[in-house]
């Protein structure tokens, strides 16, 4: 064996040298050789098959030849274009690529042209293992790409696809196999900044390309035709959610060839492109079909910095009403929005896709581009009718109440980045005899429905010399007064019995889609769906039908989370029968006062406990490390921790100001994942005297 290395050194030397020749008549960026006007690549350079290259890496192991060997073979696969990372086959074997460049040492992602997925290769490097795995190259030593070969012909017959401006692959039927060309806005990121697609813009519209081999080949910039299928992607598990919104999915292209591309950049069209605003945007009914659309809005960029990440807000001008950008690299494929931080700027977005829970739907948006707007100033006509939109219009249903809503209305609306004084509003109802509007309260107007019928409530909003008046219906449908046993009646029932309950709606119920609904005489959670939980509020009166049921992650038991259901066997929405709003106050009555956290986290876990409310007072501790945040409560001389149920910190940000002073705390314990230990849920936080209600599932 000795004899045969030696021998196979001494000849892979000398192709070494011969092959050097041939490579200084290359010319580096040059389209590929067309192999049909002279030697193929396997004539034309000395080298040695994959299935020698990957006997050679065995021998040597985790430390790299000292010598370089010449491979020609076709690419497979393009595993991360930013490090020219590529798997490479010829008929012997196939190989590992751990980073390519041209062999003038012009990265692999920067080459004007470059070799991709089908493509045949000539490359040059050390051999070594992995792990026991053969590769060419290592971090030391990238592979050289000394010449290749575009692939001879498509993978697919181009006569089965039907041309197609973007506009009309958008309106495509699913399924659809269309033939399209356009530049490439912006590429998407999966784990590892890997690209897995990209938004494609042409004169008439946009659409997303997901293909990750595809998006290895293209840069944001290039001018691409393509193949591909009309698809609506969702996520399986979320599908049947998706449903009951309405959402089709991510409107894009799947099954990607590419046909050509020239990466000389190019801006993207933006004629065809609306204007409108993030909250517009993200309040889009999800039947309609406007994933990867891309509009063009002002929003606000926000960088907030989290344990291993970052999140990026675009937010419209209120500075609140928005969402977080759309990310699965923690970040990392966000770093060109870090110099618009804080800035107003002109935004071009995308609803990428949507998530879909049984609660709720939200779009989860990806902007395009993005430039800063100079000395931006709100128009000074348009502050009166802002204001309306973004103080007023949200409060007034256009959907019947069911009782009076005694709706808390502002006089007056203050935003600096709009107007440098407060915006003063008024109203009036036409029709007294149903709605009602009293200022008694300092700082702001109370809407009464006092009657069955409608009213038309007329909003005026002044500014300096401007005003605007927009007119809202309001409906009074008053319920049937439906009763019901109390609370704790119902909390002796039997598990799966069909009940109606009646109570305050106390606070969310953090990490589920439910809320804490109580009375005088106990409290339960009651879990719901994203439609129901849009129309109810902390303080409202309500009644809902469903099962008393306790459940935990492997279904009904005797142990778990104790709540009110849709189903007596698992967990869906319950059923709201009526809501007679009100904003009440709940009570406190049963709470358990004088535990201490030891005592919590000490609870037998086989004893339901799910039901009962407890003040304590309580520090609160922020666990932070590189990869996640979490949130405790722990006695005050700070001997014992108690975890809150949740999936990160973020999901407490009202308590987050509050880190590390103790505080009085409204705490209900749960368990809602079938573990050996209870976990805190916040009802409400009091500091200073000002109570504080927790509002998560409320406040989207």
């Amino acid at each position: 064996m000795k004899v045969r290395t030696l021998l196979k050194t001494c000849i892979l030397t000398l192709v070494l040298v011969v092959s050097a020749a041939f490579v200084g008549c290359q010319i580096t960026g040059a389209r590929p050789t067309d192999s049909s006007s002279g030697p193929t690549l396997q004539e034309k350079y000395q080298h040695i098959t994959i299935a020698e290259a990957i006997e050679i890496a065995l021998s040597a192991g985790d430390v790299a030849t000292s010598e370089k060997y010449v491979i020609v073979g076709t690419i497979t696969k393009v595993n991360n274009a930013t490090y020219g990372e590529m798997t490479v086959a010829d008929e012997s074997g196939e190989l590992y690529v751990y980073g390519s460049m041209s062999k003038d040492g012009t990265y692999y992602d920067q080459m004007t042209d470059r070799p991709v997925k089908g493509d045949q290769v000539v490359l040059e490097g050390v051999l070594k293992t992995y792990n026991g795995t053969p590769q060419m190259a290592d971090k030391n030593n990238k592979a050289l790409i000394l010449d290749w070969e575009k692939a001879a012909e498509l993978p697919v017959n181009p006569d089965q696809y039907t041309k197609a401006s973007l506009l009309e692959a958008r309106n495509a039927e699913k399924g659809a196999q269309l033939s399209v060309n356009g530049v490439v806005a912006k590429i998407t990121y999966a784990t590892g900044m890997k690209p897995c697609g990209f938004i494609l813009v042409d004169e008439t519209s946009s659409i997303y390309v997901y293909d990750g081999d595809a998006a290895q080949q293209v840069k944001e910039g290039s001018t691409v035709e393509l193949l591909g299928v009309k698809d609506y992607w969702v996520l399986e598990s979320e599908q049947s959610n998706a449903a009951l919104h309405g959402y089709l999915g991510a409107c894009q292209l799947s099954g990607v060839t590419i046909v050509s591309v020239s990466n000389d950049a190019s801006d993207f069209n933006k004629s065809w492109i609306e204007k409108t605003t993030v909250k517009k945007l993200i309040n889009t009914p999800f039947s309609e079909d406007i994933t990867s659309l891309v509009y063009e809005v002002t929003a606000l960029v926000k960088e907030s910095q989290g344990a291993g990440f970052i999140n990026y807000y675009i937010d419209d001008l209120d500075g609140t009403t928005g969402s977080y950008v759309y990310t699965q690299c923690n970040g990392s494929d966000l770093a060109w929005l870090k110099p618009f931080d804080g800035k107003i700027c002109k935004v071009y977005l995308t609803a990428l896709n949507a998530k879909s829970t049984a609660a709720e739907c939200y779009y989860r948006l990806l902007p395009v581009a993005v430039e800063t707007i100079q000395g931006f100033a709100f128009p000074e006509m348009d502050v009166p009718d802002f204001a309306i939109e973004y103080a007023v219009a949200d409060l007034l249903s256009s959907e019947p109440y069911g009782a009076d809503p005694a709706i808390e209305l502002p006089l007056t609306y203050f935003n600096e980045i709009i107007a440098e004084n407060p915006v003063q509003i008024s109203y009036a109802s036409n029709n007294e005899s149903v709605a009602t509007i009293s200022t008694d309260t300092p700082g702001s107007a109370i809407l009464n429905l006092v009657a069955n019928g409608t009213a038309t409530i007329s909003v005026t909003a002044t500014y300096q010399t401007h005003m605007t008046v927009r007119k809202f219906n309001v409906t009074l449908n008053e319920v049937e007064d439906i009763q019901t046993p109390t609370v704790q009646e119902i909390l002796a029932k039997e598990d799966g019995s069909l009940v109606k309950i009646r109570g305050i709606v106390m606070s969310s119920v953090v990490n589920q889609d439910a809320f804490y609904l109580g009375d005088g005489t106990g409290m339960i959670a009651i879990f719901c769906d994203g439609a129901t939980l849009a129309t109810i509020h902390p303080g409202d009166e309500v009644v809902f039908e469903g099962y008393k049921v306790h459940v935990n992650k492997n279904g009904v038991g005797e142990s778990g989370q104790c709540i009110i259901s849709g189903s007596a066997e698992k967990k869906t929405g319950a059923t709201l029968l009526a809501n007679y709003y009100g904003n009440k106050d709940y009570s406190t009555a049963y709470f358990i006062d004088g535990k201490t956290i030891d005592e919590l986290y000490s609870l037998d876990y086989t004893v339901d406990y799910t039901t009962n409310v407890y003040k304590v007072r309580a520090k609160i501790v922020v666990i932070k490390t590189q990869y996640y945040e979490n949130i405790l409560i722990q006695d005050e001389n700070g001997t014992n921790q108690l975890r809150l149920y949740c999936s990160g910190a973020s999901q407490y940000s009202w308590l987050l100001d509050y880190e590390n002073q103790v505080v009085e705390l409204e705490l209900a314990v749960c368990n809602w994942n079938s573990q050996k230990y209870y976990t805190g849920c916040v009802i409400s936080a009091t500091v200073n005297g000002e109570k504080q209600v927790n509002v998560l599932n409320f406040s989207k």
